[in-house]
């Protein structure tokens, strides 16, 4: 079994256009059978995701611990496998939203419960919720962590001394609240210093 991460790519029309990316760790036997487990997450996530989102592109690597020649800590370093530049239209199931930083919060436990991750599920339409709390509507996040789980999505810890590597499996999710994240920038916009304006 080798260990992969697969990260999804998110873009929000706008006004603001803005994007974020979420990952999903887990194991499989080999890259296709990777890449099948992947798509079926992708796939799974557009039943969470509003029409007004677009799921632009998503990235497959295998992950193993290495050591950096810079810091002589170890970190979990990743191969890609391949970037998908478009994932079926990209496009949502759900009805639209205005507000992209709205998120629902879910607490992930890990390996008996003695691992705990909390996760901003954004991207989610209005319909989830109002006047700051969660409509009944949100519960429909708990179908793709209830998906992770039989997978099972994975939470990976590198040592950063020894290079050891844990892998816990999850266990289970709770839905906490409505949350709210502000995304970053839009993806390939560039970055760096403004110029300063010539007088």
């Amino acid at each position: 079994m080798a260990n992969y991460r697969g990260t999804l790519f998110f873009s929000f029309a706008g006004p603001p256009a803005d994007g974020w990316t979420e990952k999903v760790d887990f194991v499989a036997p080999d890259n296709s059978s990777a890449q099948t487990i992947f798509q079926q997450i992708v796939t799974a996530r557009r039943y969470t995701l509003s029409q007004s989102i677009m799921l632009s592109m998503f990235k497959l690597a295998t992950v193993a611990p290495k050591l950096s020649a810079k810091t002589t800590k170890y970190f979990l370093a990743q191969t890609k496998i391949f970037l998908s530049p478009d994932v079926q239209g990209g496009l949502g199931f759900l009805s639209v939203v205005d507000t992209p930083n709205a998120a629902v919060l879910v607490q992930v436990q890990y390996n008996g419960y003695s691992r705990v991750g909390n996760y901003q599920v954004r991207g989610i339409p209005d319909t989830w919720w109002d006047g700051g709390a969660l409509t009944p509507a949100a519960q429909a996040v708990n179908f793709y962590f209830q998906f992770l789980q039989k997978i099972p999505m994975q939470l990976f810890h590198v040592n950063r001394t020894s290079g050891a590597l844990t892998i816990y499996p999850m266990q289970c999710s709770h839905l906490q609240r409505i949350s709210s994240r502000r995304t970053g920038r839009p993806f390939g916009q560039l970055r760096g210093r403004r110029r300063k304006k010539v007088a």
